[in-house]
C-alpha cells in the first residue's frame, strides 16, 4: 500500500520538472523574438524614407539674366467709345444686347421700325415708276420725231438734188436757145428755194437732236435724282436695323430702354467701344509705384499668345491699395482683344545679368532663408539645405546663396513628416 503512491509522487514530480523546463524554453525564444523585433524596428527606423522619383517635380537651378517681373491683372480699355443714334423715328421692336455684351462685326443689336419711312418708300417707288414711265414715252416720242425730221430731211436733199440736175441739164439748152431765158431762171430760183430748205431741213434736224436730248437728259437728271432719294429712304430703313460696325463691346443703354418704345430719329441709344483702338489699363500694388516709370515693357498674356505694350502713364492716385497704369498697344491687335476684355500681365522692371535663379515652388517665399531639398548628383536620393532666395519674378525666384547651377531644386511640397527628414531616398520609376 505504501509503495504506490510513492511511485506516484515521484512520476508527478518529474512531470513537474519537464513543464518548468517546457516554460523556461518557451519564455526564451519569446524573448528572443522581442529582441529580434525590437532590433529590426531599430535598423527600420534609422532607414531613410523613400519616395518614388515619378512622384516628384524638380526645376534645375539656371545662371543668367534674371528679369524682374511684376504680375498684375487688368483690361482693355477703348480710346474712344460713341453712342449709336435712331436713323428714323419708330418703334423699337428688339433689342438683343446689354452692357457687356461682345459684339462680333455685322451683329444685330436692336431693330426699329418706321410706318412712316414705309409710307415714304412706297411713294418714292411710285414715284420712280411714273418718272420711268414718262422717260421712256419721252423717249419713244423723239424717236418718231426725228425720224420725221430725217425723211423731211431726205425729201429736201430729193429735191435739191433734183434741181441742180435740172439746171445741169438746161444749161447747153439756154445756149442753143432751145430753153429760154426766162424758163431757166425760174428754175434757177426753184433750185435756190431747194438748197434753203435744205438748209433749213439740216438745221431743223440739229435743233430737234439738241432739243430732244436735252429733254431726255432733264428727265433722265430728274429720275435719278428720284432714284438717289429712294436709295437713300431704303438705305435709312435697312439702318433701323442697328448693327455693330466692328468687334467691341457694349458699354450702356439708354435709361430705359426697352422694347415697344417709340423712339425720336436722332436719341441716342447704344453706347459702343470698338476693338480697333484699345489701351491696356492695368492694377499694379501701390507698395510697387516707386519701381514704375514710364516706357517699361508690359508684356499681355492672352489665349492666342502674347502681346507685348509699353508703360504710358502712371495714375499716382492711390484707390483699394492699387494705382492704374496706362499701356500703349501695337496697332494691329489680336481678333480676341476687345474693350473690358480682362487680362494678365507681367511688366518688367529691370534685368540683372549674372544671376542666378530658379522655378520658384509655391511654398518658397521672396527675401526668406529657407530649407529646401536638392537632387544628390547620383539621383538616388534627395537632402535638406538651406538656401537665401532674393526677389520673386513670376514663376521664377532669385537664389541668394545655398544652390548653385545645374543643382536641382525639389518642386514638389512634402508632407510634414516626410520634411522633417534631412535624407530621402528615391525609388526609381515604376
Amino acid at each position: 500500500m505504501t509503495t504506490e503512491p510513492s511511485r506516484f509522487n515521484q512520476h508527478q514530480h518529474k512531470m513537474d520538472i519537464q513543464i518548468s523546463s517546457n516554460s523556461k524554453l518557451r519564455l526564451k525564444s519569446v524573448v528572443a523574438l522581442l529582441l529580434l523585433t525590437a532590433v529590426l524596428l531599430v535598423w527600420w527606423w534609422m532607414q531613410p524614407p523613400r519616395l518614388k522619383t515619378d512622384e516628384l517635380l524638380f526645376a534645375e537651378v539656371l545662371h543668367g539674366t534674371f528679369q524682374k517681373k511684376l504680375q498684375v491683372s487688368g483690361q482693355f480699355k477703348p480710346l474712344d467709345s460713341f453712342w449709336l443714334v435712331v436713323p428714323a423715328e419708330g418703334v423699337l421692336t428688339s433689342l438683343t444686347v446689354r452692357p457687356g455684351s461682345v459684339l462680333q462685326p455685322g451683329q444685330l443689336l436692336a431693330s426699329i421700325t418706321s410706318h412712316t419711312l414705309e409710307q415714304n418708300i412706297k411713294k418714292a417707288q411710285a414715284a420712280y415708276a411714273q418718272a420711268e414711265a414718262e422717260y421712256k414715252a419721252q423717249q419713244a416720242q423723239s424717236e418718231i420725231d426725228y425720224s420725221a425730221a430725217e425723211i423731211a430731211l431726205l425729201h429736201a436733199q430729193h429735191q435739191a438734188e433734183t434741181s441742180q440736175m435740172d439746171m445741169a441739164t438746161n444749161a447747153p439748152l439756154l445756149e442753143s436757145g432751145i430753153v429760154s431765158r426766162l424758163q431757166f431762171e425760174k428754175l434757177t430760183k426753184i433750185t435756190l428755194q431747194n438748197e434753203l430748205i435744205l438748209k433749213a431741213e439740216q438745221a431743223r434736224l440739229q435743233s430737234l437732236k439738241r432739243l430732244q436730248q436735252a429733254k431726255l437728259t432733264a428727265i433722265l437728271v430728274k429720275n435719278k435724282q428720284m432714284a438717289h432719294e429712294l436709295e437713300e429712304l431704303v438705305l435709312l430703313q435697312q439702318r433701323l436695323q442697328i448693327r455693330a460696325a466692328e468687334a467691341g463691346v457694349v458699354t450702356q443703354l439708354a435709361e430705359n430702354l426697352m422694347p415697344g418704345q417709340t423712339l425720336v430719329a436722332g436719341s441716342p441709344i447704344i453706347q459702343f467701344a470698338g476693338s480697333n483702338s484699345l489701351y491696356t489699363e492695368l492694377y499694379v500694388p501701390a507698395m510697387y509705384a516707386n519701381s514704375l516709370q514710364h516706357g517699361l515693357v508690359v508684356t499681355l498674356h492672352l489665349q492666342s499668345g502674347s502681346l507685348q505694350g509699353v508703360v504710358n502713364r502712371i495714375d499716382p492716385r492711390v484707390v483699394n491699395d492699387r494705382i492704374t497704369v496706362d499701356v500703349v498697344l501695337p496697332q494691329k491687335l489680336p481678333s480676341e482683344a476687345r474693350a473690358e476684355l480682362a487680362v494678365r500681365a507681367s511688366i518688367l522692371l529691370s534685368e540683372q545679368p549674372d544671376s542666378v535663379f530658379v522655378q520658384r515652388p509655391f511654398y518658397v517665399q521672396a527675401d526668406e532663408l529657407q530649407s529646401v531639398f536638392i537632387q544628390a548628383a547620383d539621383g538616388q536620393s534627395i537632402y535638406k539645405r538651406d538656401v537665401k532666395f532674393g526677389a520673386v519674378s513670376g514663376n521664377q525666384i532669385e537664389v541668394i546663396s545655398g544652390i548653385v547651377p545645374n543643382d536641382k531644386l525639389l518642386l514638389t511640397e512634402l508632407t510634414s513628416g516626410m520634411f522633417q527628414n534631412s535624407r530621402i531616398m528615391l525609388e526609381p520609376q515604376s
